[in-house]
C-alpha cells in the first residue's frame, strides 16, 4: 500500500502531495507548478541551505521533462564536483 503525504513542495513552495518510495528514502512529488519529481530525503534537506535560483533551475528542468518523464534529483558519486545530480527517466520506472 502506498504511504501519501501533504507538504510544501522542496523546489517551489507550493504545497503538494508525495508519495513516499523505497522505504521512506524517496519522495515521489507530484506539484502543481514543477510536475512531477523524485527525490532523496538526503538531498531534499539539502535543498534547504542552497540558492532559490537553483531550486527555480530544478523546477524549470521537472517541468520540461515530457510527458511520461520525471526528473530524478539525488545525490553525486562520493568525491564528486557535483552534489545534486539529476537525471530524466520514465515515469513508469517509480510509479
Amino acid at each position: 500500500m502506498e504511504e501519501k503525504g501533504n507538504q510544501n513542495c522542496p523546489l517551489c513552495n507550493t504545497p503538494t502531495s508525495f508519495i513516499f518510495y523505497d522505504y521512506h528514502q524517496i519522495k515521489i512529488f507530484s506539484c502543481s507548478k514543477c510536475k512531477m519529481f523524485v527525490i532523496s530525503n538526503k538531498i531534499e534537506k539539502r535543498l534547504n541551505s542552497i540558492d532559490q535560483h537553483w531550486k527555480n533551475q530544478l523546477s524549470k528542468a521537472s517541468c520540461e521533462t515530457g510527458q511520461g518523464n520525471v526528473l530524478n534529483i539525488y545525490e553525486g558519486p562520493d568525491g564528486s564536483n557535483i552534489p545534486i545530480q539529476t537525471s530524466i527517466e520514465p515515469r513508469s520506472n517509480w510509479i
